[in-house]
């Protein structure tokens, strides 16, 4: 498919941390969103709103564009492309 629209950022400007000032919102509005229920396994988090997270598909992390974002729980997060250092042991 075409690219529709530039980054906002580029590999010089993008932030140090990799994450936007705005993702804290970002992140929030996905989960609410998503009634905090991880969009792969479907467990609900909607009673403790904890143990949910927002991934970035393409691991960019300040690609911010919701259709690059994914409501996931830490499980199913950490088996996530290079990922593999969040996994439980």
């Amino acid at each position: 498919t075409p690219i529709t629209r530039k980054p906002i950022y580029t590999d010089i400007t993008a932030p140090p941390s990799g994450y936007t000032d705005d993702w804290n919102e970002v992140s929030l509005k996905m989960r609410n969103k998503a009634n905090w229920i991880c969009q792969q396994c479907f467990k609900d988090f909607s009673q403790t709103k904890t143990g949910l997270q927002v991934h970035h598909l393409d691991g960019v992390k300040h690609h911010n564009w919701e259709s690059n974002l994914k409501v996931l729980c830490y499980d199913c997060h950490a088996e996530q492309p290079n990922h593999q250092h969040m996994k439980r042991r």
